[in-house]
């Protein structure tokens, strides 16, 4: 954080910082050589759905990937609440 940013700002930086850190989690652990061209939308978004199904919660054990991103994603709900529930008086302003 820069000096002079408040408690505020640093939660927003944190907050941003895990969300990066969860989309790039979770783009290395979908990464499949399945994805080809697609009738429409729909298609696209029922063929996601169906790999997301089976890769995430049909399989046993659990991807090895899962052991990442899953706590990156919390921390970033965590991060987003606090950033976004912060008081603003909470800098002193």
């Amino acid at each position: 954080p820069k000096k002079g940013e408040g408690e505020t700002a640093e939660r927003m930086n944190r907050f941003i910082g895990y969300s990066l850190v969860t989309i790039i989690l979770l783009m290395l652990s979908f990464y499949n050589a399945h994805m080809t061209f697609y009738h429409n939308y729909f298609h696209m978004i029922s063929v996601y759905c169906k790999v997301l199904w089976h890769r995430f919660f049909w399989r046993w054990p659990p991807r090895f990937m899962s052991f990442f991103y899953i706590p990156a994603l919390v921390l970033t709900i965590r991060e987003g609440w606090y950033a976004f529930t912060s008081p603003h008086d909470l800098d002193g302003d």
